[in-house]
């Protein structure tokens, strides 16, 4: 699993998230509104909602592990984006 501070950091984003979302290879999201999921399912995305945190930590880090090495997790909100875990910024032990 993810460790401090990140783990800390998307727990946090996750208590207010409407769901996640992967491309299947690097781009993972955190979408914070029901507009941002529903806009992500129009892209073609697998929007995930409705799930405690605990679960959502648990299928991030299984899409982490299977993405390219080009991974990242951000936050989309209004469809702003902001960086929670940028490319190349964790280092899985």
């Amino acid at each position: 699993m993810f460790e401090s501070p990140f783990k800390e950091k998307l727990e946090k984003k996750l208590k207010e998230a409407n769901g996640i979302c992967w491309d299947g290879c690097h781009k993972i999201y955190i979408l914070m509104t029901e507009e941002d999921s529903i806009e992500s399912e129009s892209y073609g995305y697998d929007v995930i909602t409705n799930m405690p945190v605990e679960e959502w930590m648990k299928e991030l880090w299984e899409w982490w592990k299977l993405s390219c090495s080009l991974k990242f997790i951000t936050e989309v909100k209004n469809r702003n984006f902001e960086d929670i875990i940028s490319q190349f910024e964790y280092e899985e032990n």
